[in-house]
């Protein structure tokens, strides 16, 4: 058995290094255009089923890898990303700005 790991297609979070989580941030273009690219790149490889967390970003990725495939994305809440509680919805920038905060940006820059 072989196991591919994707990662989501880019988000406009993601371009301003916007910390999402749990936050629910849909693909932007450029994200459906590496998604697309990425679905065909990997046209020819066998694929029995296709996994995805239940955010909208990961879903949508799924969705474009398995285009024309036939086969329905199996949307499951384990893989969702961790919650990062009141830290969803800020910048790294700003982390690195907040005495209250460098923990955490140490964790991820460490």
């Amino acid at each position: 058995m072989k196991v591919y790991l994707v990662r989501h297609g880019e988000t406009d979070w993601n371009l301003v290094r916007r910390i999402q989580g749990n936050a629910d941030i849909p693909l932007n273009e450029k994200g459906r255009a590496v998604a697309r690219a990425t679905a065909e790149a990997i046209k020819e490889m066998p694929i029995d089923v296709i996994f995805s967390s239940p955010l909208v970003r990961a879903r949508e990725t799924a969705e474009i890898l398995v285009a024309g495939r036939g086969m329905e994305v199996q949307v499951d809440s384990r893989l969702k990303e961790i919650a990062f509680g009141e830290f969803e919805g800020i910048t790294w920038k700003e982390i690195d700005t907040l005495p209250e905060y460098r923990s955490i940006w140490r964790f991820f820059e460490d």
